[in-house]
């Protein structure tokens, strides 16, 4: 079965094996490729990518399926791969001291989402979870979001 049909189906009845075996060997040829000493690893790391972007796909949103898959799959990969940055020592401070003002410099270049991210986890020790449900996101994405602003500073 060819991907549009795959995608069709899945659409129609939610099975997703079609849709797996259409991607299987480029997913495959891929982890292969540009990871050879990690090739089964990164494999299952793609095939995890796939069922993710099968599963929050927005049929009315995004425009090429295939652009879709192919941004989860090897931005899975590429969140394996890289390593993660560590939080600057400047940044391990208590909840109203002095070092506010620091932070406050340190973080004034970020943009606004960032800046109140890293605020509400690092000044006002928030959790993830709650700062998500106050912006609307996921947990996960408030991570990765502190992530990139920590990767930022750094």
């Amino acid at each position: 079965m060819d991907r549009e049909k795959a995608w069709k189906h899945y659409f129609q009845t939610g099975d997703k094996e079609p849709l797996v075996r259409a991607y299987w060997d480029s997913i495959s040829y891929l982890a292969w490729a540009k990871y050879p000493n990690q090739k089964e690893d990164m494999f299952q790391v793609g095939m995890l990518g796939l069922l993710k972007a099968i599963e929050r796909i927005d049929p009315k949103r995004v425009k090429s399926k295939d652009a879709w898959v192919w941004l989860n799959v090897k931005g899975m990969m590429y969140n394996i791969i890289q390593p993660k940055p560590t939080v600057p020592l400047v940044l391990e401070i208590e909840p109203g001291r002095e070092d506010d003002k620091d932070f406050d410099l340190i973080i004034k270049d970020l943009p606004p989402r960032k800046r109140l991210i890293l605020s509400l986890i690092y000044k006002h020790d928030w959790r993830r979870t709650e700062i998500g449900k106050l912006l609307g996101i996921s947990s996960m994405r408030v991570g990765q979001i502190e992530q990139e602003a920590l990767a930022g500073i750094a």
